[in-house]
């Protein structure tokens, strides 16, 4: 504690230092240390600017370094998915290292209680199985999804967007469309830090390594750069680059600027979220560059012009099979 007294001979020693210290006295080499200080660091960024409560994510990134236990290592278990089904991994990520949270655990405790919200792991030789090499508790129940996207990013985070994901869980059908345009602009608001360009998944079964699959195909597909974001339906959103911090500051902006949209539309005079008028609608497109083809623009205007109001219903109806 600095009193009056040692304030001038007091050191500051930066709070990622005093972590990486910890972790090497746990067997981390000092690479190793410093990014999973970092990573710790990043979880609480991720949970206190994108957190939903009571679920606050979870993540994996692969390491730069190398973790040696000075403990008991427990016994490998084969690489599976929550619906039982064995995979493995590819040869780029074998016998590789990795920092990741454990299950049923909040993300705010990474820091001050890591021994049971932190999990480090080692795939095996053969890809096939994997080895706990650090912490009490079993690695994250959404490992296998996660382990999927490694192929395509080291760093790979899940987070529930407090007020992105109550518009998921209480959408219905027709205001679906709605929410898809609501998420577009907001991609589109923050491009040049984010990709204008987010994936989707059609459904959100975390924990499965098919699923995996299916979001590691979303991030091949519009991955920007060093980065890429895919939807997990209703499910939150998943976060993939180079590194946890990474993931942590487009988390951060995704969220800032998610929550200014929603306060803007909270002052726009229209009905709702069901029925909005031509004028904001209009607004709407050329405020955040939103492209549709023509035929349908002029199908929903029409709508619009005919009923001086429109619900998204309408415009399913007029074009069902385009995504807006």
């Amino acid at each position: 504690m600095t009193t009056k007294e040692n304030r001038k001979t007091a050191i500051h020693v930066p709070r990622v230092e005093r972590l990486a210290a910890y972790w090497a006295g746990k067997g981390a080499d000092p690479v190793a240390a410093d990014q999973i200080a970092r990573a710790q660091l990043a979880g609480l960024k991720q949970t206190g600017d994108g957190g939903h409560p009571g679920c606050s994510g979870n993540f994996i990134e692969i390491l730069r370094g190398t973790f040696r236990p000075r403990g008991r290592v427990k016994r490998p278990r084969r690489l599976r998915g929550t619906d039982k089904k064995t995979f493995c991994v590819s040869a780029k990520l074998q016998k590789r290292q990795f920092v990741a949270t454990t299950a049923g655990t909040l993300v705010g405790d990474l820091v001050d209680d890591p021994e049971n919200c932190i999990c480090i792991g080692e795939f095996s030789e053969d890809g096939r199985s994997w080895r706990q090499l650090f912490g009490r508790q079993t690695i994250t129940s959404e490992f296998s999804t996660h382990t999927a996207t490694l192929e395509e990013f080291p760093a790979s985070s899940h987070v529930h967007i407090a007020d992105h994901n109550m518009l998921m869980t209480k959408v219905t059908k027709p205001q679906l469309a709605f929410f898809h345009l609501l998420t577009k602009a907001m991609f589109m608001e923050t491009a040049g830090y984010v990709p204008c360009e987010y994936g989707a998944t059609s459904e959100s079964i975390p924990g499965r390594a098919s699923f995996g699959h299916e979001v590691a195909a979303e991030i091949r597909r519009v991955k920007v750069g060093d980065c890429a974001v895919v939807q997990w339906f209703h499910h939150g959103i998943s976060v993939h680059s180079l590194s946890m911090e990474r993931n942590a500051a487009i988390i951060s902006e995704l969220t800032r600027t998610h929550r200014l949209m929603l306060d803007a539309l909270d002052r726009i005079p229209s009905p709702g979220l069901k029925t909005l008028d031509e004028a904001t609608l209009q607004g709407l497109w050329n405020t955040y560059d939103i492209k549709l083809r023509a035929g349908h623009r002029k199908k929903i205007l029409n709508l619009c012009r005919q009923q001086r109001r429109f619900t998204w219903a309408d415009i399913l109806a007029a074009d069902p099979g385009q995504r807006v």
